[in-house]
């Protein structure tokens, strides 16, 4: 029986995994998804998996390719690229393919907002977005598949590392923005107490990105009126 070794994988690095297995028309993809995807659309805790060196190898390249690609990606992948390269270090089937791999991107954004959220808020985003997220992995394109990236980059920032119901500060830039403002309208259809969110959204923008910010102020504004 061939070795195995235990990968632990978040949601946003499985659903990454499976949109880009997509793109490639990889000949696994259907058992991909049922492995990967969660049993339930609210379960967006992390699973371990028992990977052969091979699936080791596939899912670290994955990574570092699509880092590569879209240099955002890089922060939400290096758990399980750190871990791939720790294997490495022990395992000569594996680190012999990945023993030069060069060091994962470290883009800086042009400007970062700090939106103070509660637990509760980030765990109701995080729902509304993975299931975004999931729906169109249904019905998109393989052309357009990439354009779910920067929601899954979102959904990995939005999700509670633990149960901390105390409000706290998550940095955003301006991919994020555009990506979260639409799901936060979406959310404060059904829940009170998002109001403070768009706000801080516009004040944090308004100053850093003139354009963007009358993005948000209109599709804002548009379905909320004026906040002030």
């Amino acid at each position: 029986m061939s070795e195995t070794y235990l990968m632990p994988l978040t949601v946003p690095q499985r659903l990454l995994i499976l949109v880009m297995m997509r793109m490639a028309r990889n000949d696994n993809e259907d058992f991909l998804t049922e492995q990967l995807l969660p049993r339930s659309r609210k379960d967006l805790r992390p699973r371990d998996f028992s990977m052969s060196a091979r699936n080791i190898i596939a899912t670290d390249q994955v990574f570092f390719q699509t880092a590569t690609d879209f240099p955002t990606v890089a922060p939400m992948v290096k758990s399980a690229v750190d871990r791939a390269v720790a294997y490495g270090k022990r395992h000569p089937e594996i680190g012999d393919v990945i023993a030069d791999q060069a060091a994962l991107p470290d883009p800086t954004p042009d400007f970062e907002v700090g939106l103070v959220m509660s637990y509760r808020q980030r765990k109701r985003l995080a729902f509304f977005c993975f299931y975004h997220i999931f729906r169109s992995l249904q019905v998109l394109d393989l052309a357009d598949l990439g354009r779910l990236v920067p929601g899954i980059i979102l959904l990995d920032k939005l999700i509670p590392q633990n149960r901390h119901f105390k409000r706290q500060t998550l940095l955003f830039d301006d991919i994020d923005l555009a990506t979260l403002a639409p799901i936060v309208l979406g959310v404060s259809e059904n829940y009170s107490g998002y109001t403070g969110i768009l706000t801080q959204m516009l004040d944090g923008v308004q100053s850093k990105n003139t354009e963007l910010w009358g993005l948000l102020n209109d599709l804002v504004n548009s379905t909320h009126g004026d906040l002030n």
